[in-house]
């Protein structure tokens, strides 16, 4: 991180995850989890000809598929995932992806660069680390905007 440049300054860029874990909608969701079990992910991306379809997480599958007994083996991605992809800009900083996800109550975004293709993931997690690694930093910035 550069000197005197604050946790919530620094850009999704560079502490983004990636290659991103995709699958395709018409993918079967066992698939999916295999992929997100052996990547370790909780997500895959859901790609159609470079587009992205929607997102799949492990707790729409457990949600979805698991708690109402369904087979996965018979389910496509497409039918499980979650269609409406709330995204970021890899140039955005730390504060907007935490009022991003905080907003729409969502742990993960996946990251577009400024031509909009899919370049990487930032999770709740990944946030996590990055402010645990400055926490002097992060609570001074913090600090600096509450009252006195």
């Amino acid at each position: 991180m550069e000197s005197g440049k604050g946790v919530l300054e620094m850009r999704v860029h560079e502490f983004m995850s990636h290659p991103v874990v995709t699958a395709k909608p018409d993918d079967s969701l066992l698939s999916a989890a295999r992929a997100m079990k052996e990547q370790n992910v909780g997500c895959v991306v859901v790609m159609d000809g470079g587009e992205i379809k929607g997102i799949l997480t492990d707790r729409d599958i457990v949600i979805r598929v698991v708690s109402p007994g369904l087979e996965p083996e018979e389910i496509r991605v497409e039918d499980v995932m979650t269609r409406q992809v709330v995204a970021i800009r890899e140039d955005a900083d730390i504060d907007f992806a935490l009022n991003l996800m905080k907003n729409n109550r969502i742990r993960r975004l996946p990251v577009l660069n400024g031509s909009g293709q899919l370049t990487g993931i930032v999770s709740i997690c990944d946030l996590a680390r990055v402010i645990g690694r400055d926490t002097q930093n992060f609570l001074a910035t913090v600090s600096a905007h509450l009252p006195l």
